[in-house]
C-alpha cells in the first residue's frame, strides 16, 4: 500500500504539490508550512510527525517484506539506514555514510559501494 502510494507521487498521478497548483491555478510553488520551494523530495522528507508516521510505517512493511524474500541482514540494514537519512537528513549537515562504513570485509566494501552509488548517483527517492 505505502509502496503503490510512493509510486504513485514519484510519477506524478497521486500528489497535489504547490507547484502543481502554480502550474493550473496560478499559485506560489512555496510551500505552504515552510516557504520553502515544494518540490517531490521536499514533499517526501518534509519534517512532519505526520510524514515521520507515515515513513517509519512504510520503513516496517519494507523491513518485513526484505526479510519474508529472505534478504541478506545487512543489505536490508543498509536500505532502511539509507531510507532513514535520506528522510532526515538536513542539507546543511555532512552527507550521510553507509553502516559499513569502515568495514575492510570484501562483502562490506560492494556494500558501501552500492550505498554510496544510491546515495550520489541514483537517490533514496528512487526507491
Amino acid at each position: 500500500m505505502a509502496s503503490g502510494l510512493i509510486w504513485q507521487m514519484a510519477s506524478g498521478y497521486a500528489y497535489q504539490t504547490q507547484s502543481r497548483d502554480y502550474k493550473f491555478y496560478g499559485t506560489t510553488k512555496d510551500c505552504p508550512y515552510c516557504q520553502a520551494k515544494e518540490t517531490l523530495n521536499h514533499v517526501f522528507t518534509y519534517p512532519s510527525e505526520t510524514t515521520t508516521s507515515g515513513w517509519s510505517t512504510s520503513n516496517k512493511q519494507l523491513l518485513a517484506r526484505l526479510s519474508s524474500i529472505h534478504s541478506p541482514p545487512a543489505v536490508t540494514d543498509a536500505i532502511s539506514h539509507g531510507i532513514l537519512m535520506w528522510t532526515q537528513h538536513h542539507p546543511s549537515l555532512p552527507p550521510f555514510n553507509p553502516p559499513t562504513d569502515n568495514a575492510v570485509c570484501p562483502t562490506d566494501v560492494c556494500l558501501r559501494q552500492a550505498y554510496s552509488e544510491q546515495s550520489w548517483d541514483v537517490g533514496w527517492d528512487q526507491f
